[in-house]
Parts: C-alpha cells; sequence; structure tokens
C-alpha cells in the first residue's frame, strides 16, 4: 500500500523547491519538476504492483481464448501515466500548446491500444444477434 501522506509530503517539498529554483534558475526547477514525477511515479508503481497481479489471475481465470483484457489494461496505463507525466512537464516549462497535443497523441495511443479488445466484443455482439 502507498503512504499517500509521505508522498503528497514529497511532492509539496518538490512544488516549493521547484517554485524556489524557477526564480533564480529556472532549468533548475524544470529539472526537480521533472525528478519530483518520475520519483512519485515510480513509488505509485511499485504500490499498485498488487492491483496488476491481481487483475493479471482475473484475466487468466477468463481463458486465453475469451476477452484478453489485462494486457491491453496495462498498455493503455502505461500510455496514460507516461503521457500525464510528459503532459505535466510541458505544462511546467511553459509549452501549452505541446503539451496538447502530447496528450492527444495519448488518447490516439490508447484507442489505437483498444482496438483488439473493441474487434473481440464486435464479434461476440454479431455470434449473439445472429444466432
Amino acid at each position: 500500500m502507498i503512504d499517500l501522506i509521505s508522498v503528497i509530503g514529497f511532492g509539496i517539498t518538490a512544488a516549493v523547491l521547484a517554485s524556489v529554483l524557477r526564480q533564480y534558475k529556472p532549468e533548475f526547477g524544470i529539472y526537480v519538476s521533472l525528478a519530483a514525477g518520475i520519483i512519485i511515479f515510480g513509488l505509485v508503481l511499485a504500490a499498485i504492483t498488487p492491483a496488476i497481479d491481481e487483475i493479471t489471475g482475473l484475466s487468466n481465470r477468463v481463458g486465453g481464448t475469451a476477452l484478453s483484457f489485462a494486457p491491453i489494461l496495462f498498455k493503455s496505463l502505461a500510455v496514460c501515466y507516461i503521457t500525464s507525466l510528459a503532459s505535466d512537464a510541458c505544462k511546467d516549462s511553459g509549452e501549452k500548446a505541446v503539451a496538447t497535443k502530447i496528450d492527444l497523441a495519448g488518447r490516439a495511443a490508447v484507442v489505437v491500444i483498444s482496438l483488439p479488445l473493441w474487434r473481440e466484443l464486435t464479434s461476440m455482439l454479431v455470434s449473439l444477434l445472429s444466432e
């Protein structure tokens, strides 16, 4: 389980440090912000490992030929988190237009990743309706 209070404390400390550094050396503020984001992302990733194991177990119980949703779910979550981290870093550096394009690319990637799931669901629906 993640110690949320520690993560919040670390995040606030990093935000204050980045804010102070931006006044004197703006490039160092961005580095602190990026490093804090990566560290928090790593802490969260380590904390959700039991949930990943549980979802994988549920997916294995469903069977290999049925909806194998776990790999699609994990890839989509990874794209969302990495996209969010990159977009926030761009926003912190003042590049909101680039951040918007990164968000758009992440959404498109999730759509592409989920196509096999939609294909399987559509084929199941068609087979149920044709019977």
